[in-house]
C-alpha cells in the first residue's frame, strides 16, 4: 500500500497543477493509495472511490457499453468497455483510467491549467507499475 501511495505522490508532484491522485481497487471498491494536497477530509476520500466506481460500472454505463458493443459487432467479454475518461468540471480536470483487466483504476484531479498530454502520459506509465502492486496489496 505504501508503494501505491508513493506512486500517487509522484504523479501529483510531477504534474503541474495536480492536486490529488487515487488508486482504486474495483471489486470490491477499495481505496488502495492516495495523495490529496487539496484537503485531508476522509469523507472525500470515500467519495472519490465511490465516484470512480460509478463512472465505470453503474447500470446506465454498462447498458450503454453493451449497446455500443452490439452496434460494432463486438462480442461481450465481461470486461468494462470504457477504459478512460476525462471529465472537466468548473474548476478541475479529472482523469480516470481502468487497467486492462479491469481490476484497478487511477483517478487524477488537476487544475484546468495542467498539461493534459503530459498527465495522460504519466498515467499510462504509472499503470504499468500499479497493476502488479495492486494485485499484491489485495
Amino acid at each position: 500500500m505504501r508503494e501505491l501511495e508513493s506512486i500517487c505522490d509522484q504523479i501529483v508532484g510531477d504534474i503541474p497543477g495536480a492536486v490529488a491522485c487515487a488508486i482504486v481497487g474495483v471489486s470490491p471498491p477499495t481505496l488502495l493509495g492516495l495523495c490529496n494536497r487539496a484537503t485531508q477530509l476522509r469523507t472525500l476520500h470515500q467519495f472519490v472511490t465511490d465516484a470512480f466506481i460509478e463512472m465505470f460500472r453503474n447500470d446506465r454505463i454498462l447498458t450503454i457499453a453493451k449497446g455500443v458493443r452490439a452496434q460494432r459487432g463486438v462480442e461481450e467479454d465481461g470486461k468494462y468497455y470504457f477504459r478512460e475518461m476525462q471529465i472537466v468540471s468548473d474548476h478541475n480536470l479529472h482523469f480516470a483510467i481502468l487497467s486492462q483487466d479491469s481490476s484497478v483504476g487511477l483517478m487524477l484531479i488537476a487544475r484546468k491549467t495542467a498539461p493534459r498530454a503530459e498527465a495522460w502520459e504519466l498515467i499510462y506509465k504509472s499503470m504499468e507499475r500499479i497493476v502488479p502492486l495492486a494485485r499484491a496489496a489485495r
